[in-house]
């Protein structure tokens, strides 16, 4: 691969290359004044002559301009001199690494890798590591989003620009309002609801018909186990007799205090 000096010259939208420019080159003159041409450093983008260029590599009239660290990369050719291309724990997402020898080189951060190819792990990475409700990583902002696509979202959401799932915008009858799963309902959470009703399937309902009212017959309560209604023995320890706990999730059941059960 040669290494040429190039210059870029745009002219009416149109680049053109100068390979092996030189002082004595007919466009060493040419500058940003000159009516209706604009000339770049092809590496620094400065507005300036052509007279001022920088080597770098050309490969089928592309310029390559080499990646600084921390930035994203393919293999260790993309990447400036003194760092390697790695792959970090992000699938598919690799990133410019200074190269090392010892742990002196990094200034603090860990010399890993092998004998042949070793670089410094800082101790912060590049990218931030996404966990939900966030868990992908926007490349482009390096900020941990709820989606990427629409595949990412569930139900009728799609993902919109800032990387957040969300409901297209509908128009619900009269006393209903959209809910964050896209229904339009009478109610989205209990908080809508008049004390002791509860929101369940987007309607103000008595906590027990959640149940089919079958709970109270049994002694028990009605509560959400697992996103499922179900009849449990307590929700607090004053649903327990004396002397007894309620175990709270997943169990709701009254103990005492060697682990039993409390009838």
């Amino acid at each position: 691969m040669r290494v040429m000096d190039v210059g870029l010259i745009v002219v009416g939208g149109l680049f053109t290359f100068c390979v092996g420019c030189g002082p004595d080159s007919s466009l060493t003159d040419l500058t940003s004044a000159d009516a209706g041409v604009d000339v770049f450093d092809a590496v620094d983008g400065d507005d300036v002559g052509v007279n001022s260029l920088d080597s770098v590599e050309v490969v089928d009239a592309e310029v390559l301009v080499p990646k600084k660290l921390c930035e994203r990369c393919d293999d260790d050719s993309e990447c400036v001199d003194g760092s390697v291309c790695v792959s970090i724990d992000i699938p598919s997402l690799k990133e410019c690494h200074r190269s090392c020898k010892t742990n002196e080189d990094c200034q603090g951060s860990e010399c890993v890798g092998d004998d042949g190819r070793r670089y410094c792990n800082p101790d912060e990475p590049c990218y931030p590591r996404c966990q939900s409700p966030k868990p992908f990583l926007d490349i482009y902002t390096a900020t941990c989003v709820e989606c990427l696509e629409n595949t990412n979202c569930l139900g009728d959401k799609y993902c919109g620009d800032d990387g957040t799932c969300t409901c297209p915008t509908k128009d619900c009858d009269s006393g209903t309002t959209q809910c964050d799963d896209c229904v339009c309902g009478a109610c989205c959470q209990d908080a809508d609801c008049d004390s002791p009703e509860v929101c369940w399937e987007h309607s103000c309902v008595d906590p027990e018909a959640r149940c089919d009212n079958t709970c109270a017959g049994e002694g028990r309560i009605c509560h959400i186990v697992g996103g499922v209604p179900d009849c449990v023995a307590c929700l607090t320890d004053s649903d327990c007799p004396e002397g007894c706990t309620c175990t709270m999730d997943p169990l709701w059941v009254c103990s005492d205090n060697d682990g039993a059960i409390c009838s």
